[in-house]
Order: C-alpha cells, then structure tokens, then sequence
C-alpha cells in the first residue's frame, strides 16, 4: 500500500486506539457535536483496508455545518494500525460510491470528551440489535495501557468497522451482531 499513499499524497499515521460495547443501560446526554456517517469499504484483506466515508457535521445543538468526504487507508491489525486519510472531492466520492454495490454503513457519531481525550460513540440506526460501540484514539501503547476507561463501558471487542460492514454485507435473517462480537 505505500505507493497508494504516495500516490494520493497522504500522510501516514498511527493509529492507537482501543474500541468497546457501551452497556445497555448506560444513556449519554444527546448534547454533544455529533456526525451522521455514511461509509462503504473499497478493499478488505487480513492487513489491509480503504474505505470513502462521508460525514454530516453537527453542532452540539444539532444544526447541520458542513459535509466532508475522505479516503482512509488502514495497514496493520490489532490496536495499533497505520492509517493515511486524504479529503477528496464530492464528485470523486460519489463515482467511488456508485462503483461499489455494497451495503454501506450508517452510523451516528458523538464526540464525549473524558480524561482530555474524545470517546467515539457509535450508534446504528439501521441494524436491530446493534449494540453502540466506543473507541478512544491514544497517543502511545503506554497511555492506552494505563488508562482508567469510563465505567458505562460494558466490555473491550477486537470487531473493527469493516467486520461489522462484512457482517452486514453478508445478513442473513438468522445471523446476530453477537456471532462477531
């Protein structure tokens, strides 16, 4: 993948993050900023992914401020990945859009500050019995490590978000989130 990133003339980071079911009983106040997320995977292997994702931004009062749309290539597995995410046009997006027929993912973001860092909170609207997954990026190994996570924090899961597009890519009646989790 290198000289795809080269190509598209991103920047190659780490990425360190830890990701969790959010307990059922648990219910954030809604008056955090906010995104509605539309994403589709362009290429999945054990190592590698590149997914077009859009964002709808929202205020903490919920008023629409703008839309964005990016490339994410992710190497590596496990917590610690490397990630290269370039913004691109809304024509380019749109053509890679149309030209994969998959499901996409529907999510919505809230962005809960805790302990100087942002906690992810996903929800999705679309899928019955999803349970809301949280991420937190971190600056080391050693501060992921030693970090005291919130107590609304149910259990840690290794699911990333391309699992969770392979699940609904593959739904079955009978199939449940849980079978991945």
């Amino acid at each position: 993948m290198p000289c795809l990133n080269s190509f598209l003339g991103g920047k190659k980071m780490k990425e360190i993050e830890k990701k969790f079911i959010v307990s059922k009983n648990y219910e954030f106040p809604a008056e955090y900023k906010s995104y509605d997320i539309m994403q589709k995977y362009l290429h999945i292997d054990s190592i590698s992914e590149i997914r077009i994702r859009q964002k709808l931004h929202f205020n903490k009062k919920g008023k629409f401020t703008k839309k964005t749309q990016k490339i994410t290539i992710k190497e590596g597995s496990g917590d610690i990945r490397e990630e290269t995410e370039i913004s691109i046009s809304p024509s380019l997006f749109d053509n890679l859009w149309e030209v994969n027929n998959k499901r996409a993912i529907h999510k919505l973001r809230y962005l809960i500050p805790y302990k100087g860092k942002i906690i992810e909170v996903d929800e999705f609207p679309l899928y019955d019995n999803f349970p809301i997954f949280a991420e937190i990026e971190f600056d080391s190994k050693e501060e992921m490590e030693n970090f005291e996570f919130p107590y609304w924090f149910d259990r840690e899961t290794k699911v990333k978000n391309k699992d969770i597009f392979m699940f609904i890519n593959s739904y079955e009646a009978d199939k449940d989130i849980n079978d991945i989790l």
